[in-house]
């Protein structure tokens, strides 16, 4: 959107000392490299709100496992929220919505498999698919291939 912006007001603005602050938008690696550190600061900003919101709604991981010594070690991880990838996915989608050129094909193509995988691992965490399957395991069928 930034990048959109600058480029509808380039023309009004070249020669002067906005334009030339303003020129380093042109530079794909300092939209690049300003996008992970957007994305970086969203996440700080958004960690803690969107943690105890996620353990408001007791969505978390129960720490249950098949083996002994991975439940006593995961047992003070009971109701941790596992949702972590709704940062992660919206601190990329702010990020790269605020610094690249959206009407460039392949960044819409980029956010649509994003938004896809992280529904796909949303559907997955919400059914219960993601506890162990195998040997003692739980019965819920998995959406991916286990192998044993």
């Amino acid at each position: 959107m930034l990048f959109i912006l600058y480029e509808a007001i380039r023309g009004g603005i070249s020669g002067t000392w906005l334009g030339s602050v303003l020129g380093i938008l042109d530079q794909v690696e300092f939209r690049a490299l300003g996008a992970a550190f957007v994305a970086f600061l969203a996440v700080l900003w958004a960690g803690r709100p969107t943690i105890a919101r996620l353990r408001r709604l007791k969505i978390g991981d129960t720490g249950l496992t098949d083996a002994e010594a991975l439940r006593a070690h995961t047992a003070s991880k009971a109701n941790t929220p596992t949702m972590g990838g709704i940062l992660i996915v919206g601190a990329i989608l702010a990020s790269v919505f605020l610094l690249a050129d959206i009407r460039v094909f392949y960044i819409q193509l980029a956010a649509i498999v994003v938004l896809w995988l992280a529904a796909l691992g949303g559907i997955d965490e919400g059914l219960g698919l993601g506890e162990v399957v195998g040997v003692g395991g739980g019965d819920a069928p998995a959406i991916r291939g286990d192998f044993h």
